[in-house]
């Protein structure tokens, strides 16, 4: 590379109002590995970063692009039909700020956070704007540890085919993620990746799961991350579930519980997460349940590392679990954390754990941690026999997408090739109730396709009443 250092576009969907630990990490990680190996990461934020956490590196800022799905559309075609016209500011601030933000660097990568999804549409467009412009200028893309639907309609998949065929890598981190990339785009452009935040974080000096091992019979911390329920649930009714569960935990176990919020202004507690985990606190009037507020993401890894069972039913507590040999119980809301969810316990070879929140009785939270916890010694083994290949692969993906998005690399610098690890059987209660809430789960994708479905005809017949005023 010469003492040339090339500049690239980072997109993780970090710096929103309400800080977001997964996407603030993934942000942070693929800006420090792009970094190591020798390029300067030029990290795009909605605005609202915290400072410290990218200490030392560019950071540019855009305005966001429309929330209406027929506003959206319209006006990501119109910048698709004239994408020079952005730059004099012709299709409005966000695009304007897209084409100063590609005009400024040496190539593009769409990292992790945000994911490419049709329930996120306004994340995916913005992320299909800043690949296609820059590929027509002919700067080198790429995207990593990203998630692919597992809902996209005809039309986001017609605007999205395009740019990742260009792109000289597709990293998709899930399973089902990569057979919908390879049918969206067949020829070779697809490769299975870990999470771009899969050994994000402080770690200590001992083996993965060390602490676990040394906890005796019994759970001395456990964390629990709960994100607010979908419309089906009241928040309250959450609550009480999880306080109830975790009270039960603590007095068969006698283990302190600390709710650490995934999602939350950093100024002061009440959003999202926090204000779910000070319902539970409240709730539970239990002295050895506390909330630990959002202040970073490296402290939420952190923390995770500090805990001898973890209880989530957010992603990135899963990937900081599974890095750390720490045990987890994965609670998944609906199948778009499922295929997340257990995508990312499939590349640890841990698959058919996530158990369906929505068909769980009273008490079966708490027996399902229970039952995590007995196994913990296999899952430790597990992971310290798995992370070493896990992580070497890592390093190997990071050194070979560097070398591709480097203006003067050729496009045959290999890949390298992700083999999972000998797949370790869930705990049998684990598994039952996984298969009793799997229909259910099902339901909810197959619904979430169709609603999705409606909002793209909707946003279809407004965009053409608008360009044909004699249409009823």
């Amino acid at each position: 590379m010469g003492t040339h250092r090339p500049r690239v576009l980072v997109l993780a969907d970090v710096g929103s109002p309400s800080y977001h630990v997964g996407d603030e990490a993934v942000g942070q990680a693929a800006a420090a590995r792009l970094a190591e190996r020798g390029l300067t990461p030029v990290v795009v934020s909605n605005g609202q970063h915290l400072a410290a956490d990218y200490e030392g590196l560019e950071v540019v800022t855009g305005p966001p692009l429309p929330l209406d799905r027929a506003e959206l559309v319209g006006a990501h075609r119109a910048f698709a039909a004239d994408p020079a016209a952005a730059e004099r500011g012709r299709h409005g601030p966000a695009f304007e700020a897209i084409a100063r933000n590609v005009g400024a660097v040496d190539a593009v990568l769409v990292a992790g956070g945000g994911n490419l999804a049709s329930a996120f549409d306004w994340l995916l467009y913005q992320r299909i704007a800043h690949l296609l412009l820059a590929q027509r200028r002919g700067l080198p893309t790429a995207v990593s540890g990203q998630t692919l639907g597992p809902v996209l309609v005809d039309t986001d998949i017609t605007e999205l085919a395009p740019v990742m065929g260009a792109a000289r890598t597709i990293g998709l981190r899930e399973r089902r993620s990569s057979e919908l990339g390879r049918r969206i785009q067949p020829h070779d452009v697809t490769a299975d990746c870990l999470d771009d935040a899969q050994f994000f974080g402080p770690f200590g000096a001992d083996e993965p799961g060390a602490g676990v091992l040394s906890a005796g019979g019994a759970p001395r911390t456990v964390v629990a991350t709960v994100a607010p329920p979908g419309p089906h649930v009241h928040p309250g009714e959450q609550a009480e579930r999880f306080a109830r569960d975790l009270v039960a935990l603590h007095e068969r176990t006698g283990c302190r519980i600390l709710l650490v919020p995934h999602k939350g202004r950093i100024s002061g507690a009440g959003g999202e997460d926090e204000a779910v985990a000070e319902d539970i606190q409240r709730r539970a009037r239990c002295p050895m349940i506390r909330v630990e507020p959002v202040t970073s993401a490296r402290r939420a890894a952190e923390a995770v590392g500090e805990a001898d069972l973890v209880i989530t039913n957010r992603y990135h507590p899963v990937v900081f679990a599974l890095a750390r040999g720490v045990p987890v119980l994965p609670l998944v809301e609906d199948d778009y954390a499922d295929a997340r969810i257990d995508g990312v316990l499939d590349r640890w070879g841990l698959a058919g754990r996530g158990v369906p929140v929505r068909t769980l009785d009273e008490g079966e939270i708490t027996a399902a941690a229970l039952a995590v916890w007995e196994e913990r010694g296999a899952y430790v083994a597990h992971i310290r026999a798995s992370a070493p290949d896990l992580r070497a692969f890592h390093e190997q993906w990071w050194d070979a997408l560097a070398a591709r998005l480097a203006a003067d690399a050729a496009l045959a610098v290999p890949l390298p090739w992700l083999c999972r690890p000998r797949p370790l059987p869930a705990p049998p209660l684990l598994a039952g109730l996984r298969r009793r809430g799997l229909p259910a789960l099902r339901l909810t994708g197959e619904l979430a396709q169709l609603r999705a479905e409606l909002l793209e005809e909707r946003a279809e017949n407004r965009l053409a009443r608008h360009n044909d005023p004699n249409l009823t």
